[in-house]
């Protein structure tokens, strides 16, 4: 009662005081619980959130409330944690959540983020990944339970998980014998693209975007590594001409493939853009171009490319890639 009162006139400091003693004193006494939790309303009301969030532990596993309740209870200790700075305990609280509160499903996949966040902040990579894996599978098996927010929590950790397949492509060299290390490369930019393929199909926006503008990137970057490659060191000059030509010609084919991917039209006008200047380089015409037009959801035209005083247009269809005779032509004038 003394304490009841003491917290009713927001005396917080001679309140914890009186409810330390009697938590001291009594230790196994009925009102332990109640102690426990005015304990936690005094300590958080004084500004001690690492106190009062050990005191909202307490209160998670009181058997004298129900389950909606301790949930409460544990998320307020760890926001608690997160205010006083205490990553760590943070941490566990939110595995805790995890563990025993796998529903509702959103805010299970919302500790989850939190864990993510909190492993990325101590660069740890390997519980980033644990973490971000947990939520796509949580998302993926939620069913009705799906929201638009875990869909897109989902998403960004889908494309999140793609970036070191990304980076797995990139360091592989191709060096002669150009077949072995090609295989190897092309082996990893398809687990990459598969992976951003993934995230591109959550359709969340800005996920999309960026997932497409990666595989471009991967697609881009395989065509510049090919014509970068190491050259056998036995050819002579027109072989190294041709071979030059070969590589550069399945750069611009393997460009070409990756229109499969496009999905969202705020992505599409970049990479055709990239597309358009490595099929100029190959037809070693260098044109003026004015911007995409968007036409509807299928056709993307580029307008008035003009090289000396020809003009033509490239239509590209989201299922099917055509480039027109007219660049062809372009090219050998």
């Amino acid at each position: 009662d003394a304490a009841a009162l003491l917290i009713n006139n927001e005396r917080w400091a001679q309140a914890i005081t009186v409810l330390q003693q009697f938590r001291a004193e009594f230790p196994g006494h009925e009102f332990s619980d109640d102690v426990t939790r005015k304990l936690a309303v005094a300590y958080e009301a004084a500004g001690n959130e690492a106190l009062a969030a050990e005191e909202y532990e307490r209160i998670a596993v009181q058997a004298s409330i129900d389950t909606d309740a301790q949930r409460e209870a544990l998320w307020r200790a760890a926001d608690l944690y997160g205010a006083a700075r205490q990553a760590a305990d943070e941490a566990r609280v939110n595995r805790e959540i995890v563990a025993r509160f796998p529903y509702p499903v959103d805010e299970s996949i919302e500790a989850r983020n939190r864990l993510v966040e909190l492993a990325r902040n101590d660069d740890n990579w390997a519980e980033t990944r644990r973490w971000l894996t947990e939520i796509v599978a949580a998302d993926a098996a939620a069913g009705s339970a799906r929201t638009a927010r875990t869909r897109t929590l989902a998403a960004k950790a889908s494309l999140e998980l793609a970036a070191p397949l990304r980076d797995a492509f990139a360091t592989v060299a191709l060096t002669a014998p150009l077949k072995d290390s090609l295989k190897l490369k092309k082996q990893r930019m398809e687990t990459a693209l598969a992976a951003y393929g993934e995230a591109a199909a959550y359709e969340i926006a800005e996920v999309t975007t960026a997932a497409t503008f990666e595989i471009a990137e991967l697609y881009y970057r395989l065509s510049q590594d090919l014509m970068n490659s190491e050259r056998p060191a036995n050819l002579n000059a027109d072989e190294i001409e041709h071979d030059a030509q070969r590589l550069h010609a399945m750069g611009a084919a393997d460009q070409i493939g990756m229109q499969r991917y496009t999905h969202h039209r705020a992505a599409v006008p970049a990479f055709f853009e990239q597309l358009i200047e490595l099929a100029f380089q190959q037809f070693r015409i260098l044109p003026r171009r004015v911007p995409i037009n968007v036409v509807g959801i299928v056709i993307i035209h580029f307008e008035r490319v003009r090289h000396r005083d020809q003009f033509t247009r490239f239509d590209f269809d989201r299922l099917r890639l055509i480039v027109l005779e007219e660049v062809r032509r372009i090219g050998e004038a």
